[in-house]
């Protein structure tokens, strides 16, 4: 799982440079990632891991940190 970790915080680098990804709890609501990166987000993950997300999948909870959006992706990733 690390290093999926790893690859989504690359991933989230991509979209903004300026943020300890590690350590924030929650990406949405904080403001951190609006609903046009969060979509690019969505895109940059189905490429990057070879999956296809669930529309049920998406919500502002799945994506609130690192650790959350890992273990949305791990059923898919096995």
């Amino acid at each position: 799982m690390r290093e999926t970790k790893e690859k989504i915080i690359t991933l989230l680098r991509e979209i903004n440079d300026g943020v300890d990804y590690a350590k924030e709890q929650d990406l949405v609501d904080d403001g951190i990632l609006s609903s046009l990166e969060v979509m690019t987000l969505i895109t940059m993950i189905e490429e990057t891991f070879g999956i296809e997300l669930q529309p049920a999948d998406i919500n502002a909870e799945r994506f609130a940190s690192v650790d959350r959006i890992a273990e949305m992706i791990a059923p898919y990733l096995s």
